[in-house]
């Protein structure tokens, strides 16, 4: 634990020399644009060294953004670091953890609920609980345990960021403080990670499945943090035992009928896919790809909710051309690919300037949050 932050800052290398072609670089950025995949910036490390990056202007590696449900997998290494403190075990049960919120009947499905089956989406509920727990009340732990869990515990998967809000509560709950108090000497101070934030239910109890606001630099932190087990430099923050609990699957959801990445298995808020790997994502296509095998972690940020295409991308260009020793230089395709980078990220310059004042304004229909209207004004440039 420490109670400052350690500036960190990634070395980097050639493609060539952690054994990677630049033009298979080269070609993911071809890929990502012939297919309009709608990515906003990646960055490539192998052997804990940035081989390539790329970010559309006008964003840049440390800006914060929101990470959608990656905020999930920083949620689940709290769980990890507070079991190693002895503060939990992934078999305690919830009703033990909570039993002011116990229903006065509680159900033998509820009653059999542990930190594992929310932390592996196995709950029992036969839906994602969120929307039930925003229009319940204030007290949105108070609210997930008093609905039904219609399937036993460790029977039926589904995707359920109610139960990663859960996990966000225990932490509170056994350490009064938020789960951004809590990680931030723990995790965030000794990875470097600055300026996070996260946002919160309505008790001030972060949301743990998603609301995470971080940086596609910070999301490659934690992707490496997990391909060396847990350490950084030489400090052990989590244990070797966790990460791997953490990153083998515990349900099975290839039930579900989804692409071959969305059906390899479900883990401690972490998700199995194919070629050995394993990796947390975002809607609209936050990913963090961890690779053991090949010692290499992407981390990508888009606003593009097709996923299979932007994993295929990797595994079809980076991931099949890596070798296992360093190649020769080759100083005219890493040129080549130090255009396409910079290229990726320029934005076509408007023919004609906006010459009269724009204003827009909608009405959408009932909404919980209230909002009778939007309206966008910008000025002439």
């Amino acid at each position: 634990m420490l109670k400052e932050l350690i500036p960190y800052t990634f070395e980097t290398a050639s493609p060539e020399e952690c054994g990677i072609p630049s033009p298979s670089v080269s070609a993911f950025i071809e890929r990502l644009k012939s297919e309009q995949l709608g990515v906003e910036g990646f960055m490539l490390c192998r052997h804990g060294k940035v081989i390539a990056r790329a970010l559309a202007e006008p964003y840049k590696v440390t800006d914060k953004r929101h990470v959608y449900s990656i905020s999930k997998s920083y949620t689940g290494t709290a769980i990890g670091i507070a079991r190693d403190d002895g503060l939990c075990g992934v078999t305690d049960r919830i009703v033990d953890i909570f039993p002011e919120y116990v229903p006065e009947n509680p159900s033998e499905n509820l009653k059999k609920m542990t930190i594992h089956h929310l932390l592996s989406m196995n709950t029992g509920h036969d839906a994602d609980t969120t929307g039930a727990l925003m229009s319940g009340g204030g007290n949105w732990a108070k609210t997930f345990m008093s609905l039904e869990v219609a399937h036993e515990p460790g029977t039926k998967f589904v995707y359920n960021s109610g139960a990663s809000y859960m996990l966000s509560a225990i932490i509170t709950k056994l350490t009064g403080m938020t789960l951004l108090e809590y990680l931030t000497p723990r995790l965030f101070n000794p990875l470097g990670i600055k300026g996070v934030w996260w946002d919160a239910c309505p008790r001030g109890i972060n949301l743990g499945g998603w609301g995470l606001h971080v940086s596609v630099r910070d999301m490659l932190k934690l992707g490496v943090f997990y391909l060396n087990g847990g350490t950084w430099g030489k400090m052990r923050v989590v244990s070797q035992d966790w990460v791997t609990l953490a990153s083998s699957a515990h349900s099975d959801n290839s039930i579900t009928g989804g692409s071959p990445d969305w059906s390899c298995g479900y883990c401690y808020q972490l998700w199995r896919c194919q070629h050995n790997c394993f990796r947390g994502d975002g809607a609209f296509g936050q990913l963090i790809i961890v690779s053991p095998e090949k010692d290499m972690v992407l981390s990508l940020i888009s606003e593009d909710n097709r996923f299979q295409q932007l994993c295929d991308a990797y595994w079809e260009t980076i991931l099949s051309c890596a070798h296992d020793k360093a190649l020769p230089e080759e100083p005219a395709a890493l040129a080549e690919m130090g255009r396409a980078c910079v290229a990726f990220g320029q934005i076509p310059k408007l023919s004609t300037a906006i010459t009269a004042p724009l204003a827009l304004s909608f009405k959408p229909g009932k909404n919980d949050a209230s909002i009778s209207e939007v309206s966008i004004h910008t000025d002439a440039r």
